[in-house]
């Protein structure tokens, strides 16, 4: 979208009405987009955690610890595998539509194409390769589950690339609802199908489920969006830009790889040197929690493109306004959800199964983390509109190594309540990390404070 400097002042009277009705209509269909895709992301939330209490439920602890632990190794290294083209793509692929340039836009989609599901498929065969070399050394347990993990990988990495390339087409909806709605639903269906071919489910059939469920909404998918891309990228001979494309992904990919693995630091360092039943109860515990980051998720629906025109139109009161405004109600609404949650822990822990309560200590702490991430408000997004994405990375990078060690240390020596607390340090610090940057390269205060609650119009 132009911005304001390409108009003259003269145009700018000329046109005033026709672009504030446009501005309007533009701001309406955003708003019915943004509500679309919070619905779908509550209802995902939902769905996502009545799959795993269902699961638990099947399994109980020890092999619930077992398939949480696989599927989150499947997660990291899944999101890592497309090396950044999800990201990439959203810039490429809107741009070669938007000059039509039909081959280069078709030559981007078979290449996200080839990247996610070959390099999903490398990284296939060296976890497996390294799982039958080492076969002696893992738990017989975990074996076929950690196969299965492995066979997951292609198809995760394709749907991954899919949601970035949905976006890029501006299908938001294409991009979220196969993969938080229909996903879980899939997973469910095929659990409950492999339920009834087996005396007793444990965790390897669940994960052949988690294939099954993985692969049928990637192929639904897969045929949404073919069918969703404009005709004549469609009909258009493919050109490739491989050298452009890599060097730009790369960089994004190494990102991505920095914040899922700290994100899930915790429970990769549980699967590895805790009981798988401590695991179980820990994985749980912090995806009840998790729910809290959907008070982040709802502003930040709205707040990367505000933030990016008060910077386009120089206006740098709006801006200093609106970080103040998006950072009260996305650490407002933290604490809203943590106050509901926290108290309804070990209830909604013992849903899952009596022996789930024991990680409510540990839901406390990573409660605790979460708010120390939601004061920071929408720091992360203001680096990233305004043009400080390496300094973004770096600040990724330092707080994912943080949380590996932390977790993988405090696991060892503390348990799960001392991996919780390594994360809930972890991301303290990342908060004061984002924070800091944001104040000192864009003169903005994105930190909750007394001035936060002062008045303001934006």
């Amino acid at each position: 979208m132009p911005s304001d400097r390409l108009f003259t002042d003269e145009a700018k009277e000329a046109a005033g009405p026709v672009r504030a009705l446009t501005m309007r209509s533009l701001l309406r269909v955003a708003a019915a987009g943004a509500l679309g895709v919070f619905a779908v992301r509550i209802l995902g939330a939902a769905l996502g955690y009545a799959l795993h209490v269902a699961l638990a439920r099947f399994l109980g602890p020890a092999d619930f610890g077992i398939w949480a632990f696989a599927f989150t190794l499947v997660i990291v290294a899944g999101h890592a595998a497309s090396i950044g083209f999800p990201d990439s793509v959203v810039r490429f692929l809107t741009d070669y539509i938007a000059r039509e340039d039909w081959r280069r836009a078709r030559g981007q989609v078979l290449a996200g194409i080839y990247i996610s599901l070959g390099m999903g498929a490398a990284l296939a065969l060296l976890f497996a390769g390294l799982l039958i070399a080492l076969r002696d050394l893992v738990p017989r347990e975990m074996f076929a589950p950690l196969l299965m993990a492995a066979a997951i990988l292609p198809v995760f990495a394709m749907q991954d690339w899919m949601d970035g390339a949905s976006r890029a087409i501006g299908r938001p909806l294409l991009a979220m609802t196969p993969i938080f709605v229909l996903r879980p639903v899939a997973i469910l269906g095929a659990t409950a199908i492999a339920s009834t071919s087996s005396d007793a489910l444990n965790a390897a059939l669940v994960m052949g489920a988690t294939l099954a469920g993985v692969a049928a909404t990637a192929i639904v998918q897969a045929f949404a969006f073919w069918r969703a891309l404009p005709a004549p990228i469609r009909a258009a001979k493919a050109t490739f830009e491989w050298r452009l494309w890599l060097s730009a992904s790369a960089p994004l990919g190494l990102v991505v790889l920095a914040d899922q693995a700290g994100g899930f630091a915790d429970v990769i360092a549980l699967g590895f040197l805790a009981p798988a039943s401590e695991t179980g109860a820990y994985f749980a515990a912090a995806r009840i929690i998790s729910l809290v980051a959907l008070g982040t998720f709802a502003v930040s629906v709205i707040s990367g493109r505000r933030l990016a025109l008060h910077q386009s139109r120089n206006e740098t009161y709006k801006l200093q306004a609106f970080v103040r405004t998006s950072t009260r109600w996305t650490f407002l609404g933290s604490v809203v959800l943590v106050l509901v949650l926290a108290p309804l822990g070990p209830f909604l822990l013992s849903l899952f199964g009596r022996d789930f309560v024991s990680a409510a200590p540990a839901l406390t702490v990573l409660a605790l983390g979460l708010l120390a991430r939601a004061a920071s408000g929408q720091a992360e997004e203001l680096l990233v509109v305004l043009g400080h994405q390496q300094v973004s990375a770096r600040i990724a990078i330092t707080c994912a190594l943080v949380a590996l060690a932390g977790s993988f240390a405090a696991a060892a020596m503390l348990g799960p309540v001392g991996v919780a607390a390594a994360m809930a340090l972890a991301a303290a610090m990342r908060s004061f990390l984002f924070t800091r940057a944001a104040r000192r390269l864009t003169g903005l205060n994105t930190f909750i404070g007394r001035d936060t609650f002062g008045s303001a119009r934006c």
